[in-house]
């Protein structure tokens, strides 16, 4: 707007023939701007220290191909390289700026990645002490392997691999089971590695970092590498811990984990919810929506159908109507049918009073 302004208030300047050129009018005086650092000495700025906001901005116009020009420029390429080995740019940041550089342009993806990833001590630094750092590495290593960079990935990869458990110790648990997982569409022998840098003790440690919902989710994402490493981890696990950090979560929240840990050990699974508390699901019941009822119970009645049955007997039919209620008539006659698995006269007796 600022310069809009200006623009408006010279008289030498073309405004109409401005307007219809802006954005290359815009590139030109940034190009001009960011040569004035080639003068510099050794006391002074190389690189403007918003350098890669400049392309952040342009990135989030949709304006790619002004990152691409400024880029194929040798002083600001160079520049860029000396921006990122210098300044203490936190790994998000890189990571946004090799995503545009992902889907933008494989050539500069290539080209940064073997001047800065592969051999920057200064970027190995920088991810090794974020705690996004693990998730930052592994995402610009499936980017390699998306864009068929294979080799620079396995290059990069080398540079941290004995790094990985201390990378692990600061993420965060649900991205460190995620980017495994996703890892191992591309690199399977390196997704087993960085599970096996931990023991089964270690990782039944860290899950206990997390609400029990998120961890889990991430023993699922982990059983689908090493199914045996899940059991080991999940049989770790103190029940009656399980059990109490249960008691603030919502019923939703209850049927998802119960679901995710049967799939790793129905026995462990059993017992677990057989410690919970009749009194504490019905609360819970109370206060969720009928589709979450219907779905829930369904799913809870695959544990232990004794168990759910007696808890859905004991949920006043008037609670449930009045959630039914709520509903299309669609999702209340599915919602009656899933019930109708978990006791059939309830059932039975919620839709004739339905109708």
């Amino acid at each position: 707007m600022l310069l809009c302004s200006i623009i408006e208030n010279k008289s030498t300047i073309d405004i109409d023939r401005f307007y219809k050129n802006k954005d290359s009018f815009k590139l030109k005086q940034l190009f001009q701007y960011l040569h004035k650092f080639q003068d510099a000495d050794e006391f002074s700025l190389k690189y403007p220290k918003n350098l890669l906001d400049i392309y952040a901005s342009f990135a989030q116009q949709k304006q790619k191909q002004s990152v691409l020009s400024l880029l194929e420029d040798e002083f600001i390429q160079e520049a860029t390289f000396e921006f990122l080995e210098e300044e203490p740019v936190e790994p998000g940041i890189i990571k946004e700026f090799y995503k545009h550089l992902r889907f933008n342009s494989k050539n500069h993806f290539e080209l940064f990645a073997r001047k800065y990833l592969q051999t920057s001590s200064s970027f190995k630094t920088k991810i090794l002490k974020s705690n996004d750092g693990f998730e930052v590495l592994v995402y610009l290593l499936i980017s390699c392997y998306k864009l068929g960079l294979s080799k620079q990935a396995r290059h990069i990869a080398n540079v941290f691999i004995d790094s990985f458990k201390d990378m692990i110790l600061k993420a965060k648990v649900n991205s460190i089971s995620l980017s495994v997982r996703l890892l191992k569409n591309y690199d399977e022998p390196l997704s087993q590695k960085i599970l096996s840098s931990h023991s089964a003790e270690e990782w039944a440690y860290k899950l206990y970092e997390c609400p029990i919902f998120i961890a889990s989710n991430s023993l699922t994402e982990i059983k689908r590498l090493n199914s045996k490493l899940a059991y080991d981890i999940f049989m770790l696990m103190d029940t009656e811990q399980l059990v109490n950090e249960m008691n603030s979560m919502q019923f939703f929240r209850i049927e998802k984990m119960l679901s995710e840990f049967k799939e790793i050990n129905d026995t462990k699974t059993k017992e677990i919810f057989a410690a919970y508390k009749d009194y504490r699901i019905l609360s819970a019941l109370k206060k969720c929506p009928a589709s979450q009822i219907g779905k829930g119970l369904t799913s809870l009645n695959k544990i232990n159908p004794e168990k759910v049955q007696n808890i859905f007997e004991q949920l006043d039919n008037k609670i449930v109507l009045d959630k039914l209620k709520r509903e299309s008539v669609k999702n209340a006659f599915r919602i009656i049918a899933e019930l109708h698995n978990v006791s059939k006269e309830k059932a039975i007796d919620l839709l004739q009073n339905y109708l």
